[in-house]
């Protein structure tokens, strides 16, 4: 007896895969597995790290992964309490700018900005609270 189209084991509706089309039974009746993207796997952009991401949003298009967030987090605390480290969120800034710059509508982009505004505050204030500190000006 030939299996119809569309109608699985015992009747049941036969499982579709993420086009809708029906899965074709692989070994012992096993779903195949769907194909690996060969761009994905061991691709390395502009030095970052080969962690690709899918977004829905850009057409599931591959984008590289940046260190916009660490960059971020960076600034902030150098803005709040040692103001080196802003400078450390502006180095990982500006390489997270360069890998968003080089792919339009990158997620990472505002993360990116913000990091270097907020790093490049942060190392303005720590200059000047530092020259009014050993000035004396500033008395605790």
């Amino acid at each position: 007896m030939q299996p119809q189209p569309g109608v699985g084991q015992f009747g049941q509706p036969a499982p579709v895969d993420q086009f809708g089309q029906p899965q074709q039974a692989g070994q012992f009746g096993q779903p195949q597995q769907a194909a690996q993207f060969p761009a994905a796997q061991g691709a390395v952009v502009a030095g970052q790290p080969a962690v690709m991401m899918a977004d829905p949003m850009l057409g599931g298009m591959m984008i590289p992964a940046t260190s916009a967030g660490a960059a971020l987090a960076f600034s902030i605390i150098g803005l709040i309490c040692c103001w080196p480290l802003a400078v450390v969120g502006i180095i990982m800034g500006a390489m997270a700018m360069k890998v968003t710059g080089a792919h339009p509508n990158h997620p990472d982009t505002g993360k990116a900005k913000a990091a270097l505004i907020v790093g490049i505050i942060g190392v303005i204030l720590g200059i000047i609270l530092t020259i009014l500190n050993l000035s004396g000006a500033l008395e605790f």
